[in-house]
């Protein structure tokens, strides 16, 4: 009975049409490109969410606060030089 059932099992054994495959390849570049998509603001603001976090769990305010987004690229801009 056991044998049956892992005979039952084996989808390598099931043949797909030839439609399908390019299908399920264009719905698998879709999935994965969007993991891609990760903005660096979105990594910024999760840096300070996890310091926020710290600082919640310890009762303590962090010294070197980061600032919101907007306000650290108006920073970074002023720092970086001015292309000739």
């Amino acid at each position: 009975m056991a044998a049956v059932r892992a005979e039952r099992c084996n989808l390598s054994r099931v043949p797909m049409p030839s439609t399908c495959k390019p299908l399920l390849a264009l719905a698998l570049l879709t999935a994965l490109s969007g993991c891609g998509l990760v903005s660096t603001q979105a990594v910024y603001e999760e840096i300070r969410a996890q310091q926020k976090a710290k600082a919640v769990g310890s009762g303590t305010t962090p010294d070197n606060k980061l600032p919101p987004y907007d306000q650290y690229q108006k920073e970074r801009s002023g720092l970086s030089p001015e292309p000739h």
